[in-house]
């Protein structure tokens, strides 16, 4: 099967933000936060989980301090760099690290029990090709999160004042893509679109 990441021009994107990105954020404030995120979504000491779009292993980072030592962290990314700044910050073997596009999972069926979209969703070309695979790689029951800590307001503004490859990656209202997960056999729990955050918990469906 041919690997789409290689025309995919955000990859250039990415790669140029790897070595800048953390530099951007609050990294002690960013963790205190998705800390909060897991344990209000209800991660299980046990689960296998999909980070999907992993960038620089924050979210990652943040799953190992929830998961036990039978845990798992599949943690994917279509940005070599990315992936590469990621690995600098943990060796732990829980985490699988994997250079692939969100919507040719190199991932066996229904082996994931939860899958974790952090500031990634906007950036998928074809978002309903990219929640079949979600559903395809999680377990019957299994969770999809979409999550942005930031309202959708502010994520579209960063995007279209960012490079062109990602002027078109904007972020829909929450109840548009909650009938697109709908139309996948996904049933959306609870989402949030206001002035804080943006975040859909649905689970798999059939």
């Amino acid at each position: 099967m041919a690997n789409k990441t290689v025309t995919d021009p955000r990859i250039v994107f990415f790669d140029a933000l790897a070595d800048t990105w953390d530099s951007r954020h609050n990294l002690r404030e960013l963790a205190g936060k998705l800390d909060d995120v897991l344990g209000e979504f209800g991660v299980g000491t046990n689960e296998t989980v999909l980070d999907v779009g992993c960038g620089t292993g924050n979210l990652t980072k943040a799953l190992l301090r929830r998961l036990g030592p039978s845990g798992r962290v599949v943690a994917i990314d279509i940005s070599e760099k990315m992936l590469a700044g990621a690995k600098t910050k943990t060796s732990d073997p829980r985490v699988s690290w994997c250079l692939a596009a969100a919507d040719q999972l190199p991932i066996e069926d229904q082996t994931i029990d939860r899958a974790i979209c952090f500031s990634a969703w906007p950036h998928f070309q074809d978002p309903a090709v990219v929640t079949q695979e979600m559903h395809r790689v999680l377990c019957p029951g299994g969770h999809l999160h979409i999550l942005h800590l930031i309202p959708r307001s502010k994520v579209n503004r960063i995007h279209a004042e960012a490079h062109p490859s990602v002027h078109h990656d904007l972020l829909a209202p929450a109840c548009e893509t909650a009938k697109l997960l709908d139309s996948n056999r996904f049933r959306v729990i609870t989402m949030t679109d206001d002035d804080r955050c943006y975040t859909i918990t649905a689970d798999r469906q059939g």
